[in-house]
């Protein structure tokens, strides 16, 4: 049985934003609010992001963002593989 890649989603216009601006801001799981601890976050599936593809959301994979991630389970933008990171227009 494989196992389905598995993502964790921000949006680029609310990922700069509160106390710490190079600190994500992840969807929480079903959508429901913000977290920046990882543990927190929701783990959105590859129909979830084909579903959402119309938003301007980032999909990072869970393993690319739990690679970065420190003690806290703080993903800091700038750790961010270069392709998980918004493009310029998108923030």
């Amino acid at each position: 049985m494989s196992n389905p890649k598995k993502y964790y989603v921000y949006n680029p216009r609310d990922a700069r934003a509160g106390i710490n601006s190079q600190c994500i801001l992840w969807w929480k799981p079903n959508r429901f609010g913000y977290t920046r601890d990882l543990r927190l976050a929701g783990k959105y599936s590859e129909e979830d992001r084909k579903e959402l593809s119309r938003e301007a959301l980032i999909f990072v994979p869970c393993k690319a963002a739990e690679a970065v991630s420190v003690t806290e389970m703080l993903v800091f933008l700038d750790k961010l593989p270069i392709k998980h990171r918004p493009k310029k227009g998108r923030q």
